[in-house]
């Protein structure tokens, strides 16, 4: 077996990290829960996000826009300052959507969701501009325009699509015209921003025209999800891209658009993408999909946003919880797992993908040169940064569902070491792998027969189940380096931190040991 190399890079750089200045919420309502709030509270303890956006911040329930009796408008905004406050006592700060149409100002009555989000375009664009300019300056005598400059207003969402909004490209063209300007008008320096659609799709057209009509512009947004192919090419017959690529290659290709319509490093937001592809039977499902569940999409998140690192300045993974009111006719799921889109399940239970992220985020120090034998399966791959006290590594299989599998990657892997270790006689190396059962407890779930309600027992054990395993052991350093073998099976995933090793002290074992088995991060905190 050929080794990986990891070797210190000649060029030194860090990851951007663009998905983690973003994260979001199915819609604005859903935030007044407590058990959402708590959701957001564990993602922001452990992966620590910069932004959140959800959908319906005018929708009827918000409260946000009535009418007296003469047809003027009122304006109210407690909902709003609650859940805006709670999330920024959560460390977020705000993608501002502006959407839904309030029914008083609702050209139509289509609606999208359970929740009945209306989706037509105003009929009086001069109302909601003023809705739009009061909340904005609302928002900034409430939490003061240093705060907000650093806010982002997004107009609508996914007008591409008809389930989104009833207009036409065009209609939408001159509504956000009315909207970027309704922001503009009560700071200049306030970021407004779209056309937010899916896919890519009327970004050249949609910044030809702000160009053209002087319409105020600070960043192009759009969505992405690896599923878009099959909607393109049914079963992926006639498709230009490898397997698992389309995610990528599409991204790349919008950048380009962007750098060459808007100018090079244009800002350009995903404010929506998950790993979401089509399901096991290879249907297009945009509701219930199980490998959002299952460590396909932990390696997913791992393979695409390792490529696209430089790609965009920002990924809004949808979304934080399964806790989300999506399909029409279809309430808030209750089952431990429903196949949402969710890093934490209904009752709070990382799901691979997190695990993903949460490893990603630990990745600060400089990359590393990786050089990959040639026998090495396409999607596996290793990312390695170094820092002057440690290593850490990404180790992931990930294979794709549109191709034969593989199956197991014994992977045996060198690492050159920083200086500080390589002077030492042996390194600690704690690993933490996620693997079926361990990290991903989806199947832990199937294991026991899908119940809708839990015993204590069952309880615990999906919880133990969905945290990593983790190891712990020693490793000799030859000749500057260390090196050791790893296996990974279908779409498995593992963290790996090489570090000098604690002094052994009988007596302090109790302190070292973490009050809870699922507080993965305790090892950033060792014992001296």
């Amino acid at each position: 077996m050929n080794p990986i190399t990891i070797t210190p890079s000649q060029t030194p750089r860090t990851l951007r990290h663009p998905w983690k200045r973003l994260v979001t919420i199915g819609r604005a309502y859903e935030l007044l829960r407590h058990d959402l709030l708590e959701h957001l509270r564990i993602l922001q303890e452990r992966i620590g996000f910069d932004y959140t956006r959800f959908h319906a911040i005018f929708h009827d329930e918000m409260q946000v826009y009535t009418e007296d009796a003469q047809g003027r408008p009122v304006y109210q905004w407690k909902h709003v300052d609650k859940i805006l406050d709670d999330t920024r006592a959560l460390g977020l700060r705000h993608v501002i959507e502006l959407n839904s149409m309030p029914g008083l100002l609702a050209s139509g009555d289509q609606t999208i969701f359970n929740f009945k989000m209306n989706v037509t375009p105003p009929k009086s664009l001069e109302k909601w501009g003023a809705l739009v300019t009061a909340f904005t300056a609302h928002l900034v005598e409430r939490y003061g325009l240093a705060e907000i400059r650093q806010w982002y207003f997004e107009c609508w969402n996914e007008p591409d699509l008809g389930g989104f909004w009833s207009g036409t490209m065009d209609d939408y063209f001159r509504f956000y015209a009315a909207t970027a300007r309704a922001v503009k008008a009560v700071h200049p320096d306030l970021p407004v921003g779209g056309p937010a659609t899916s896919r890519g799709q009327w970004v050249t057209e949609f910044i030809r025209f702000c160009r053209r009509e002087n319409v105020p512009l600070d960043f192009v947004s759009t969505h992405q999800y690896p599923q878009d192919e099959y909607c393109l090419h049914e079963g992926r017959k006639g498709s230009p891209h490898e397997p698992d690529m389309f995610f990528i290659d599409s991204i790349r290709s919008v950048r380009e658009t962007v750098n060459r319509e808007a100018g090079a490093g244009f800002p350009l937001f995903y404010t929506e993408w998950n790993t979401q592809n089509c399901a096991p039977g290879r249907e297009v499902t945009w509701g219930r999909n199980p490998d959002l569940d299952t460590i396909y999409s932990g390696s997913s998140v791992l393979h695409y946003m390792t490529h696209l690192d430089g790609a965009a300045d920002m990924f809004g993974w949808w979304t934080a919880s399964d806790l989300f009111e999506f399909q029409d006719g279809v309430a808030m799921p209750t089952a431990p797992f429903s196949s949402g889109y969710g890093l934490l399940s209904v009752r709070g239970a990382p799901k691979p993908a997190f695990h993903a992220l949460q490893f990603l985020s630990l990745m600060t120090g400089e990359v590393m040169e990786t050089t990959l034998p040639p026998e090495h399966p396409r999607l596996a791959n290793v990312l390695a940064v170094a820092f002057p006290d440690r290593v850490r590594l990404l180790v992931w299989n990930h294979q794709s569902n549109a191709g034969p599998q593989p199956g197991t990657w014994d992977a045996r892997i060198r690492v050159q070491l920083p200086d500080a270790l390589a002077a030492v006689g042996e390194v600690q190396q704690i690993a933490l792998h996620v693997r079926p059962g361990q990290g991903a407890a989806y199947e832990t779930w199937l294991e026991m027969g899908s119940p809708q309600n839990l015993t204590r027992t069952e309880e615990e054990a999906l919880r133990l189940a969905a945290e990593s395993a983790v190891s712990v052991c020693r490793i000799a350093v030859l000749d500057g380096g260390a090196e050791f073998e790893l296996s990974l099976g279908r779409c498995e995933f593992a963290f790996i931190e090489l570090s000098l090793p604690g002094q052994p002290a009988k007596e302090r074992a109790e302190e070292c040991v973490p009050d809870a088995l699922n507080d993965l991060l305790s090892y950033r905190q060792p014992c001296k």
